[in-house]
């Protein structure tokens, strides 16, 4: 999915309640054995919406659930995976997904060109963000090591933010080796985060 695949001409996802769905599903399987011999696959596939339910309705300062959060305001949450792809975020055209060649979508770097970057051609990796800022790489090696933890990052819109991260703990197979699933973010806009924290202070 490209950015104009998901809000065609509008400036922003928030602008149209998030634009067109993400059109993907998450495949849970495990083989089949009869008699100790390999009898098929059993597969369960969990549409893509259910993932991003988790994370969508969530802003930071608002005591009730919204809609679709505003990706540029900064005040945003959302998940990766065990690899770094972000797999829930307002912007649909940041996830992982193979295009209608069958070709897989690949992740922005630093020498991915800015039209790229603008049209949603490359997703977001966060192992391979740094040059966008280094909290990115660094919030994926913490969740790798069960480490939970704040940095201050810059995302693609330029918008500065204070980002919370924390491990998805999981070790059931096949994340019983590494024991987590992915991490978990919330983000608040740099400015908002401290004027909530002053607030805070003076009661």
């Amino acid at each position: 999915m490209t950015k104009k695949d998901q809000i065609g001409d509008a400036e922003r996802p928030e602008d149209i309640g998030g634009g067109k769905r993400y059109d993907g599903v998450i495949r849970f399987s495990m083989p089949i054995y009869k008699n100790e011999e390999f009898d098929g696959v059993l597969t369960i596939a969990l549409d893509h919406i259910h993932i991003q339910e988790l994370t969508i309705h969530i802003v930071p300062g608002y005591e009730e659930n919204v809609y679709f959060p505003s990706y540029e305001s900064g005040n945003y949450a959302f998940i990766f995976d065990e690899s770094g792809w972000i797999i829930s975020h307002p912007k649909y055209w940041d996830l992982p997904g193979v295009w209608k060649d069958g070709g897989e979508k690949k992740f922005m770097t630093q020498k991915s060109s800015k039209k790229d970057i603008d049209e949603g051609v490359v997703g977001f990796n966060l192992d391979y963000a740094g040059f966008l800022s280094e909290g990115y790489p660094q919030a994926a090696k913490d969740v790798r090591n069960k480490k939970s933890g704040i940095v201050t990052v810059t995302n693609v819109g330029g918008i500065k933010k204070v980002m919370a991260y924390a491990p998805i703990l999981y070790d059931t197979k096949p994340y019983d080796k590494i024991g987590f699933f992915g991490g978990f973010t919330i983000g608040a806009k740099f400015e908002d985060f401290y004027s909530s924290a002053k607030k805070a202070e003076k009661t």
